[in-house]
């Protein structure tokens, strides 16, 4: 990421918007915690309700893929879908395909993104960015984010041990998922 973006046309890369979570019309954006950019889209979004828009949601979401464009300090956030079947009967599966998307969602969509860019390249003044690499701000939240994993793992672990080691696991992983999402939180508030 960072070799594309420091070289040739890098610094016209001012946000990223994800389009990959759900299989349906595109609502808003989760807006990642980030208060810079929530005023302006939430006005941007606004200005798409009720025809192609809902909302936006201060929530952050990882897993995807604006989360390199984050990382790299490029302000990025991912489109609120349709969620309905997605997670369990589709995602990463020979099922994702096109004949589950209809016509009226992706002209919605479509008019969604194309909205957010017209409304981007119409802004007067520049747009916010981080200010800085989150990596860089961020050492205390990566030892926090390991410790609260191994502790709430560990405790889903012995939770689901009663009930035999084949069980264990699963409340182990979320117990590291419920762990991660702590000690996101608190960082987000608590580490400059």
């Amino acid at each position: 990421m960072d070799r594309h973006l420091t070289g040739p046309g890098g610094d016209d890369v001012v946000f990223y918007v994800n389009q990959d979570i759900g299989g349906g019309a595109t609502y808003g954006l989760y807006l990642q915690e980030n208060e810079a950019w929530k005023p302006l889209l939430d006005t941007w979004v606004a200005f798409l309700a009720p025809a192609v828009a809902r909302r936006n949601v201060w929530v952050r979401i990882g897993s995807s893929d604006h989360i390199s464009f984050e990382r790299a300090g490029v302000p990025a956030f991912s489109t609120i879908q349709d969620y309905t079947d997605y997670d369990v009967r589709t995602h990463h599966t020979n099922a994702d395909d096109y004949e589950r998307v209809t016509e009226e969602d992706l002209r919605k969509s479509a008019a969604f993104l194309a909205g957010l860019l017209w409304q981007a390249t119409m802004h007067e003044g520049a747009l916010p960015g981080w200010g800085r690499r989150r990596e860089e701000r961020q050492p205390m939240k990566k030892i926090a984010d390991t410790l609260f994993m191994i502790v709430g793992g560990d405790a889903g672990w012995f939770a689901g041990a009663l009930f035999g080691v084949f069980t264990a696991f699963i409340p182990s992983m979320l117990g590291a998922g419920a762990g991660l999402y702590v000690s996101s939180r608190l960082a987000s508030r608590y580490v400059p």
